[in-house]
């Protein structure tokens, strides 16, 4: 599935290989952190390559050793930490002054150094979404409502405790005249399918509070009930698709929410937000650059 997608999304743009203009290194860093803190994850398995898939969480050291010596010979790097955690930041980076950071999971604004990146896809979305023909997948007429919402995320994973059971219950108290579903054990054809059978998706947060609902829903062209996150932000681009209280999620036909998510959310939306964040902050770039001049010149 990786393969075909990014064969589709940048087979035709291959160039000889050459120093990039951006290096942008993404990774679950904090979550990394926090598994070796709590020694979870530990495979037992020889790591031989900073990148090999199956080292468990021992793989760690040697791939942020080999993303650092990566990051110091190039002249411009977005770091994004991709995990479930915000309550840890790999200070690795924070001693390069010319790496700019972004965290999926921030405190607000951000976390010191650290800025929003608040994006998450399901790759078999993304799959969908890029390989197959839109007829196979998307409703935009007609769809039935079967219910006010559902949640077609998992609910028993260890790693939640019992924070989304929770969650419901306390949903079902405060709105009891919405019609709910939660869905397990579905596959993902059936999942697409009730998704759009909804006045609404339901996002609850897992370990973090951004999660594959929010893709899913809005390229589906569902609203999201967002009820419980408040800590991380989201693109305010968002606002009118994404709220905590159902009474004003808006009755919006299919494709003026999937224009909202192409524009806010989409991953060419992430592209842009990147760029427009690593813009607005070259400063930190120009210094380094310059502070490179000038030791070459003094040599």
């Amino acid at each position: 599935m990786k393969r075909e997608l990014i064969e589709r999304m940048f087979g035709g743009c291959r160039t000889a290989a050459q120093e990039p203009d951006l290096l942008v290194l993404v990774d679950v860093f904090a979550d990394y952190l926090q598994c070796l803190e709590d020694r979870v994850g530990l495979l037992g398995r020889e790591v031989t390559d900073p990148l090999q898939d199956d080292g468990g969480v021992l793989v760690y050291p040697k791939r942020l050793q080999y993303f650092c010596e990566r990051a110091k010979v190039s002249s411009r790097v977005a770091v994004i930490d991709m995990s479930d955690s915000r309550e840890l930041r790999e200070v690795a980076f924070e001693a390069l002054p010319h790496v700019q950071l972004f965290a999926r999971e921030t405190h607000g604004a951000g976390d010191g150094a650290w800025r929003p990146f608040p994006f998450l896809y399901n790759l078999a979305m993304l799959w969908v979404e890029y390989m197959l023909p839109q007829a196979d997948w998307l409703v935009t007429l007609a769809r039935p409502r079967q219910w006010d919402w559902v949640f077609c995320g998992t609910l028993g994973h260890e790693r939640y405790g019992r924070r989304r059971e929770v969650a419901i219950a306390l949903l079902a108290e405060r709105w009891p005249n919405l019609r709910g579903a939660v869905l397990a054990q579905l596959s993902f054809r059936e999942v697409l399918g009730a998704l759009q059978s909804v006045r609404f998706g339901l996002d609850l947060a897992g370990i973090g509070e951004l999660c594959f609902r929010m893709h899913e829903c809005l390229a589906l062209g569902t609203p999201v009930w967002r009820p419980l996150s408040k800590h991380v932000r989201l693109p305010a681009g968002l606002s009118s698709v994404v709220k905590a209280d159902p009474a004003l999620i808006p009755d919006m036909d299919v494709e003026s929410v999937r224009a909202i998510y192409a524009q806010h959310y989409g991953p060419t939306a992430a592209a842009s937000w990147l760029l427009r964040e690593l813009k607005a902050n070259a400063h930190q770039y120009w210094m380094y650059q310059a502070t490179n001049i000038a030791a070459t010149a003094s040599k």
